[in-house]
């Protein structure tokens, strides 16, 4: 009872805010959290297959829906902050159908696991998660550390895809690589590349990255291609020590970098 305590009052209190504030646009990632929070109970529950399927499968439509927001906004604003002539085009029909496949590819996961249905959306839902991320042209701001590991975070979506694809279809990955690579790689570095943007942005310190930031979100990168892959070897002790070290090593040098900045008065 107590575990649930925590995921429930964060979805009321950020629904309160959202609703006090008025920005009924977030509503929907209101909407998310509830259903966070009910996936603990469903695992709680003893449903355990089905709460992890729902509690990773949200976390990924979350970075699509979020991740998908930011992530050409921010390279937009840098690209005309440095005069760039680059255009990466708005919101439309190309990013609805992303959202909309990953969304079914997930009910799909949850509701029929390895299921041809499922997999026939999850392969769509990585073709299209693919073209949308063409289309913000990382390439363009490879030169900015915190902007062109966004785009590979976000990169994680449609290797999510593409790997519940081939389980579903009876393929050689399983569900443990479609959760390492949703977990360690999409959660964990999407949300170590927007919490240093927050720091740095909150602190009023310049939203630029240096080579630690570079070797820091590298070896969130690195640690979570080697735990996907390590399920795909015979012996995988090592490489799962070696994943271990380097996804650690990169939250580590974020909180070396990054701590003192957040508890400073802004510059």
């Amino acid at each position: 009872g107590l575990a649930l305590i925590f995921p429930f009052a964060l979805a009321a209190i950020a629904s309160r805010e959202i609703l006090a504030g008025g920005n009924r646009r977030n509503l929907p990632v209101a909407g998310l959290i509830w259903l966070f929070a009910i996936s603990d109970l469903v695992f709680l529950l003893g449903y355990q297959a089905v709460g992890l399927r729902l509690g990773f499968g949200l976390a990924l439509v979350m970075i699509t829906l979020i991740g998908g927001r930011v992530t050409p906004a921010f390279s937009r604003n840098w690209l005309k902050a440095k005069g760039s002539d680059v255009v990466i085009p708005g919101f439309d029909s190309v990013d609805k159908a992303a959202m909309i496949l990953t969304i079914l590819a997930v009910l799909g996961w949850v509701v029929l696991a390895e299921h041809w249905l499922t997999g026939g959306l999850a392969l769509a839902a990585a073709l299209m998660l693919t073209a949308r991320l063409l289309r913000w042209k990382g390439w363009a701001v490879a030169s900015e550390p915190l902007l062109i590991t966004m785009h590979l975070a976000y990169a994680w979506l449609p290797v999510s895809m593409a790997l519940l694809a081939d389980m579903a279809f009876g393929g050689s990955v399983s569900q443990l690589q479609v959760v390492h690579a949703i977990g360690a790689g999409a959660v964990g570095s999407m949300t170590a590349i927007v919490m240093m943007r927050a720091v740095l942005g909150h602190s009023n310190r310049p939203l630029s990255g240096n080579w630690l930031d570079a070797l820091t979100l590298a070896a969130v990168h690195v640690g979570a291609v080697l735990r996907v892959g390590a399920t795909a070897v015979d012996d995988s002790v090592a490489l799962l020590h070696l994943s271990g070290t380097l996804w650690a090593l990169g939250f580590a040098l974020f909180f070396f970098r990054y701590g003192y900045m957040a508890t400073q008065p802004r510059q």
